[in-house]
């Protein structure tokens, strides 16, 4: 019972695992092994260069320009919205006086994209909508039922 048990389980994990060993261990195993190599992504043929692309970034001072940019912004972004983050699931948790107004402020711009989108989708079927003016200008009859 136990070896059915645990094949049951991977049986279900298995297409999590194929999924995940196919669009992330696989590009980033072969991520590494063309960093040691020549391969240019237009020529199928790779040599082994050893450390060389290494070597020539990081001599590039543009590279280490965007790589300390890159290293400034996550050390500052990451943190600050954490807490600013932190700090508001707190301010709408809390039992102060505004909160409905803070949670309604949050909750606004879904629906507000919701129903923009709707009023698009209302204009582009309507009547004298742009479909409708397209499909009679190629000659298709249009029905103007409401």
């Amino acid at each position: 019972m136990r070896k059915t048990k645990r094949l049951t389980l991977f049986l279900f994990l298995l297409p999590w695992i194929a999924t995940f060993a196919i669009f992330t261990v696989y590009p980033l195993v072969f991520s590494v092994v063309v960093s040691f190599t020549d391969y240019s992504g237009l020529n199928p043929k790779m040599s082994y260069v050893g450390i060389k692309n290494y070597a020539r970034a990081f001599s590039d001072p543009v590279f280490i320009k965007a790589l300390a940019n890159t290293f400034s912004f996550v050390l500052v972004t990451v943190p600050a919205t954490t807490i600013i983050s932190f700090c508001l699931a707190l301010l709408l948790t809390s039992g102060i006086r505004l909160k409905r107004l803070f949670q309604a402020g949050f909750f606004l711009p879904s629906v507000i994209s919701m129903v923009v989108i709707s009023m698009i989708w209302l204009y582009i079927f309507s009547a004298t909508g742009p479909l409708n003016l397209l499909l009679s200008s190629i000659g298709l009859k249009v029905s103007m039922q409401s």
